[in-house]
């Protein structure tokens, strides 16, 4: 439809969002792109991290009385929305996919190792978010080291994404061991 300019079924389609491991839909893409950018880098691990690893950190498997918690600390922490919240942290609580790092009754990060359905059993695609007020202290990094711990006991391989300007986890998810092997670019079509 894009190549042929026939998108009569679907209306005009103006761009994408394609992932560089999937070559034959990126060329296809690039080569009907008026521009593109990287939106996102996708990591993986690529050799088992050094066992000796110092894991400063222990998270807690979430429950289901927490969930008001979570939702209230992620939806203050990056601005998404509570009622997609709710639904999002209802399924990994019950799914034993959330985890919390606590000081106290205070949540200072929330860390998710989200498992795949059966075609995709051997990754982890793991998540995290630290408050705002204790970003830059190294605890970002410290819950994903606990993350791609629990992945490597499991014998997965560990895997997650941000976006190409936060820097922030770009270094965090790096020290924990995380390679960026490909990326998400948002392609723009010529109409």
């Amino acid at each position: 439809l894009i190549t042929d300019g026939n998108s009569s079924v679907i209306g005009d389609v103006k761009g994408a969002f394609v992932s560089t491991a999937e070559t034959q839909y990126l060329s296809l893409c690039m080569d009907n792109s008026s521009q593109f950018t990287v939106n996102a880098l996708m990591y993986q691990q690529m050799e088992k991290s050094d066992e000796n690893v110092q894991c400063n950190v222990e998270l807690q498997q979430a429950s289901t009385d927490q969930l008001e918690q979570f939702v209230e600390f992620a939806a203050a922490n990056i601005g998404a929305p509570k009622e997609w919240l709710t639904g999002y942290y209802s399924n990994l609580i019950n799914c034993k996919e959330l985890f919390g790092y606590w000081q106290g009754t205070e949540l200072l990060a929330a860390g998710e190792c989200r498992l795949f359905d059966e075609f995709q059993t051997e990754y982890a695609d793991l998540g995290m978010i630290v408050a705002q007020s204790q970003r830059g202290k190294g605890i970002a990094t410290q819950v994903l080291h606990w993350l791609v711990k629990s992945a490597n006991e499991r014998n997965l391989t560990p895997i997650c994404s941000t976006e190409s300007s936060n820097v922030g986890a770009q270094k965090a998810i790096k020290r924990a061991g995380l390679t960026a092997v490909n990326r998400i670019v948002q392609i723009e079509f010529e109409l």
